[in-house]
């Protein structure tokens, strides 16, 4: 005789333990400031640079812009050391006067430089100085690139007030360069020309250079804080209504009450899953956003399965009473559903073991949410077609 297993003895505890343990990861995620939301959602940079230096890695590269909280990844061929680095906007702290603070934005002097490592990206800088006064700088650069030369250098910095002479060492290629960093308003009083609003990224590609010569950097992208609106507010549409077009599916290829508990349930797998990112820490971008949607596909196709074994076996006209049903049911498919959750976690292990930073929380989640969804298959999705039939019989 085929034993079944009776899943649904302790469905009343089970479910409020669900829904306790739903709360408690909800609270614990308020208590840490709420969630952490990616770049793709309230803005951000990413370039891609590659680096000569052989010594780079991705460690490095993320102590090196610590102050930017950086997403590093390796991509491509090897030995090309190429990067994807990826931060969000920073926030332009700014003084009464409405000017943008020097922590957020490049000044004048940045600026130079940076001019300079596009035209000569083996520029290092030896010394950079105050002149006589506070918007003005004595540089000292050497170049590696033997045609930089007081008539190219100055040529490359022509939209700067600047003098170029070769230094006093002239066994290397060495130069100082004056720069003065004021204009004269059209009245004809001088006024600051520190700031001009270039901020963030190029920060972030300033702080590379400098640390690193021969850095190149291939692509740069900015996402703005209105497009992160836009899309956070349609990530949430977007699982509105995944949610329902999948319960009015349900509805038509079963009957109402497993549509009712199919939704309980992946509402319940969205849940646990954006409150697991919470607690965890894991920024919500749109990799996360893939991920659960995955794992809504996952879980109804799972819940699908028991719900069909149900259908059939109700159909069968025996005496059992629907819980038996049921039991039954998820009894005869249980060696499905271990297999088919095993071959899936074994896959996403390797992810998230092997498949880098990029990877690491899509990996994570889903390995979570793989869980969970086979969970709730069963004790929650099962459940409530159970009690939503108890009640229609009434």
């Amino acid at each position: 005789m085929e034993r079944t297993i009776n899943f649904l003895k302790y469905k009343n505890w089970i479910f409020i333990f669900t829904w306790v343990f739903i709360a408690v990861l909800l609270v614990l995620t308020m208590l840490r400031g709420g969630f952490v939301w990616g770049i793709d959602f309230v803005g951000g940079h990413k370039i891609i640079a590659s680096f000569e230096d052989k010594n780079v890695n991705e460690g490095v590269i993320r102590t090196l812009l610590k102050d930017f909280n950086p997403t590093v990844q390796q991509v491509g061929d090897p030995s090309k050391n190429e990067y994807i680095i990826t931060t969000k906007l920073e926030t332009a702290d700014k003084n009464k006067d409405g000017v943008a603070s020097t922590s957020t934005c490049l000044i004048k002097d940045d600026l130079l430089k940076r001019t300079l490592f596009e035209k000569y990206p083996l520029v290092s800088f030896v010394n950079i100085e105050n002149g006589v006064d506070q918007d003005s700088y004595r540089i000292t650069a050497q170049f590696k690139d033997s045609s930089a030369n007081e008539a190219s250098i100055k040529d490359a910095l022509n939209a700067y007030n600047v003098t170029v002479q070769r230094s006093a060492n002239q066994s290397i290629n060495e130069y100082i360069i004056m720069a003065s960093f004021t204009q004269k308003d059209k009245t004809g009083s001088q006024v600051a020309a520190g700031y001009i609003g270039q901020c963030g990224l190029e920060h972030l590609k300033l702080a590379l250079g400098q640390k690193y010569s021969g850095v190149h950097i291939e692509s740069e992208e900015t996402v703005g804080p209105a497009i992160g609106e836009y899309l956070r507010k349609s990530a949430w549409k977007l699982t509105l209504m995944a949610i329902i077009l999948m319960s009015i599916y349900l509805a038509f290829r079963f009957e109402f009450k497993y549509s009712v508990g199919g939704m309980v349930s992946l509402i319940h797998d969205m849940i646990i899953s954006i409150a697991f990112c919470g607690v965890m820490g894991i920024e919500f971008d749109i990799q996360i956003l893939a991920a659960l949607l995955t794992l809504y596909g996952y879980s109804i196709n799972d819940t699908i399965v028991i719900f069909d074994r149900i259908r059939e076996t109700n159909q069968l006209k025996s005496k059992i009473t629907f819980a038996d049903v049921i039991n039954k049911a998820i009894t005869q498919t249980l060696s499905r559903t271990i297999l088919t959750g095993v071959t899936t976690l074994f896959a996403l292990l390797v992810l998230f073991l092997v498949g880098g930073e990029a990877l690491h929380n899509f990996a994570f989640v889903m390995l979570f949410g793989i869980i969970i969804g086979t969970y709730s298959s069963v004790y929650v999705a099962s459940p409530v077609v159970l009690w939503w039939e108890k009640w229609r019989s009434r």
